[in-house]
């Protein structure tokens, strides 16, 4: 949503700088929503989802990935704003809003799992119906467990 305002503000600002502002706006909404809501999953879901076995190499993997992509959004957006302008954050708010269809589709549901359960999830045939499934009650065995705070 926030890289649709920009793309019509960045649209309509010439002549209207009250326009421009509210993009500027929108940047800033954009980042801190991005650094809040998407940074710290993208590295707590990889540990949720991967085996004991796998999380070291596909945290490096991820890690890789991340840098790379780094380092092509700090050079390409201003020699494509340059080039095709407002149009450019067109590509971005397609590109989010088809990591939130791949994500809804593909992404397997972790809350309420431990580890071990999540091995359970991933062998499944469908790993994504699977976790939709209704998470079983831990039961508590002392009186500690009780009264312990949960993480």
């Amino acid at each position: 949503i926030c890289v649709t305002v920009i793309a019509v503000c960045t649209a309509n600002q010439v002549g209207h700088p009250v326009i421009g502002g509210i993009g500027v706006a929108f940047i800033y909404v954009f980042l801190a929503v991005f650094a809040f809501a998407w940074t710290p999953c993208q590295h707590l879901y990889p540990v949720e989802v991967l085996s004991f076995e796998n999380r070291g190499k596909g945290l490096a993997t991820l890690n890789l990935m991340n840098n790379l992509v780094k380092i092509i959004n700090t050079y390409v957006p201003p020699v494509a704003i340059n080039n095709i302008g407002w149009r450019f954050h067109i590509f971005y708010a397609v590109f989010d809003a088809a990591g939130i269809a791949f994500i809804h589709k593909f992404f397997v549901e972790t809350k309420g799992r431990s580890l071990e359960e999540m091995d359970d999830i991933f062998a499944a045939s469908n790993p994504v119906h699977a976790s939709l499934q209704e998470a079983p009650k831990v039961k508590f065995t002392t009186q500690a467990d009780r009264e312990a705070i949960p993480l």
